[in-house]
């Protein structure tokens, strides 16, 4: 099952979790055929398709990178940080992914949005850029409105074994204190955030010229997500 949607932003993290206000409505008035040729076309191929998602999930018919920017702009309406790296790290990373040649898709599991990603990068991508961007905003803070305020964290963890590719995973939770009004509340719920802590789970893996990025705030979903990528790429890109 499919929705259609196109959201992009600086700190897609925060903007997927945000595009849940555009998934009210999951059906899709894309042709079958359409949606199908999406799938073997191009970098659309290393995306994890439909019936390879986790249980529960719909996923957003792929839209090109350079689509999805020019649709959605670069910014995270509603949404700061401080520093601003908190928010734009991994498109900092890759020299703006609105400018790459590759693919993007959403997806809703329950209240849980997730994100993959693959771009071409030439002469190859190295992971070690991730980390850097990422140790720019070891601490941090993420302001929803201007409203309310959460506490932002980094944390890395164990990478993917990978024959043929490079991973960096990192881990980052937002904290959110108890709302101290009916309009925080109403803040938190609209960017689907909670009070407490609110992770996510960043895999990021080089192959070849391939940048991949799956985003989900269970670890164990976003490293499958992104091995059965690496795994495409090999297969129809290696």
């Amino acid at each position: 099952m499919h929705f259609n949607g196109r959201v992009f932003g600086r700190g897609l993290m925060a903007v997927a979790m945000a595009a849940t206000l555009a998934l009210s409505s999951v059906v899709s008035d894309q042709p079958a055929a359409e949606a199908s040729q999406r799938w073997s076309t191009s970098l659309a191929s290393v995306l994890v398709p439909p019936d390879q998602q986790a249980p529960g999930s719909v996923t957003m018919d792929p839209i090109t990178l350079a689509q999805a920017a020019e649709d959605g702009g670069l910014g995270t309406p509603g949404m700061t940080s401080s520093p601003e790296s908190c928010l734009s790290f991994a498109d900092d990373s890759v020299g703006g992914l609105g400018t790459r040649t590759g693919w993007m898709q959403f997806g809703r599991r329950g209240p849980a949005i997730f994100l993959q990603v693959v771009a071409k990068i030439p002469g190859g991508f190295d992971v070690n850029r991730v980390r850097t961007a990422v140790a720019s905003c070891a601490t941090g803070t993420m302001t929803l409105e201007g409203k309310i305020t959460g506490q932002v964290t980094f944390v890395e963890q164990r990478p993917l074994r990978l024959l043929f590719g490079k991973s960096f995973v990192t881990r980052m939770t937002t904290t959110f204190p108890k709302p101290a009004n009916e309009e925080e509340a109403a803040l938190l719920t609209k960017y689907n955030f909670h009070e407490g802590e609110c992770p996510a789970e960043y895999v990021f893996v080089a192959v070849g010229n391939l940048f991949i990025w799956s985003l989900d705030p269970d670890p164990a979903i976003a490293v499958r997500a992104a091995r059965i990528m690496y795994e495409r790429a090999l297969r129809y890109h290696g």
